[in-house]
């Protein structure tokens, strides 16, 4: 009895699985080197939070500060549901992200989008192309910026290499701000109007001591710490800043604790100017510690002022800054209080020391806040005339004003 070449029903089925499957495999092979769809959610919430041994109730995401990491790899979708539990108005942007024809989720509040107002939702739905690396995401409506952040992580596609060794573990840092005092010029210009009154005590070591002489009025004196306009290249980009003596960062102040400063500030600007000692205690001499309009008036064009004050007390490394409008964004650098001669560290004596000192480069406007400064223009730019010019359509929950 001869075999049949005729194959069973069973077997051209198996055959024709396989087949396809065949066929198939490089799709799916390739599918996933195109990404995937990743689901995240943001509750927007009240929260205690303690730092620096205060606690305060701020505004965070999920009950979080700084906020959730967000992981993905260059490819991928990302669709982030914020959930709005607090009194604010609130938008997310997520900083660095190319927004191909989809403004919709770039997060500007009142530019690409109304803000997602109390008890409503939104979904941030974008594309990650052609980025890898760690970038952040922050609120981008008011002040909320502050305690509303953290990181956005894009990997490498799958089986693709990094453009360095491929680390053992990956930690991102980030550095936020805790605010422990009022920049009470600042919140004047928001309607702050209220600020406290101490009063001199009965012990002559309880009052104020006089003013300096020198108090900005209408003084002017010679040059000391010169305030300057300066060329500054950072990012590819050269502006030209305010600066003290030409750098930015400023200048390193080093001292010992128990040494007396004097610090002889000239304006060479057409911008007022306070610098504030932040972190220096200032005992029973007001007069140097900087905030304007509040212990001094400012430093106008062409005058200058002695900032006076005995270091107390107090060893490590602080830092000076403007104290004025947003001066201190470029005018800023470190305060390094060494111990008394022949007192050791309280720690291993360190063989150098290299102060490090972060700042902020503005590479674009938070236009929500510049137009309460009085900024009413933007561009409008319109659609090309191909495909890939025009801006895609909003999607249905984009939240209303």
């Amino acid at each position: 009895m001869g075999a049949s070449l005729v194959p069973s029903p069973a077997f051209v089925g198996f055959y024709l699985f396989s087949f396809i499957a065949l066929c198939l495999l490089p799709g799916l092979a390739l599918s996933k080197d195109e990404g995937i769809t990743r689901h995240y959610k943001f509750d927007i919430k009240l929260q205690n939070v303690t730092r620096l041994c205060h606690t305060k109730s701020i505004v965070t995401v999920n009950g979080q500060f700084p906020g959730p990491r967000i992981v993905a790899r260059e490819g991928d979708r990302l669709l982030i549901k914020v959930v709005n539990h607090v009194s604010n108005n609130i938008s997310i942007h997520w900083h660095g992200i190319r927004q191909l024809q989809n403004g919709w989720a770039d997060g500007p509040a009142y530019i690409t989008q109304c803000p997602i107002q109390t008890g409503q939702t939104y979904v941030y739905n974008y594309t990650i192309v052609g980025q890898r690396g760690t970038l952040w995401w922050h609120a981008h409506i008011s002040w909320l910026r502050s305690t509303l952040y953290g990181p956005l992580v894009i990997l490498p596609r799958r089986n693709a290499s990094y453009p360095f060794d491929k680390p053992y573990k990956e930690v991102p840092i980030i550095f936020g701000v805790w605010f422990m005092h009022c920049h009470l010029e600042v919140h004047t210009s928001w309607g702050l109007k209220m600020a406290w009154i101490v009063l001199n005590g009965k012990l002559p070591n309880q009052k104020v001591l006089p003013p300096p002489a020198d108090l900005p009025k209408s003084y002017r004196q010679n040059k000391a710490l010169q305030i300057k306009l300066q060329n500054v290249t950072r990012l590819c980009q050269t502006k030209s800043i305010v600066t003290v003596n030409g750098q930015f960062p400023g200048p390193r102040i080093i001292a010992r604790e128990g040494d007396q400063l004097l610090i002889k500030v000239v304006n060479h600007v057409q911008n007022n100017i306070t610098l504030h000692w932040h972190g220096v205690r200032q005992l029973r001499t007001g007069w140097a510690d900087g905030p304007a309009y509040i212990t001094q008036c400012p430093i106008q064009t062409g005058q200058s002022y002695v900032y006076n004050f005995t270091i107390t007390g107090q060893r490590g490394t602080l830092f000076w800054h403007a104290h004025i409008s947003w001066l201190r964004a470029t005018l800023y650098g470190p305060i390094v209080i060494l111990p008394k001669p022949h007192v050791p560290y309280p720690f291993p004596q360190p063989h150098k020391e290299v102060p490090i000192i972060f700042g902020v480069w503005f590479m674009h406007c938070h236009l929500e806040v510049h137009t309460s400064w009085g900024l009413k223009m933007a561009w409008v730019v319109m659609d090309g005339k191909l495909p890939k010019q025009k801006l895609l359509p909003p999607p249905s929950d984009l939240p209303k004003c």
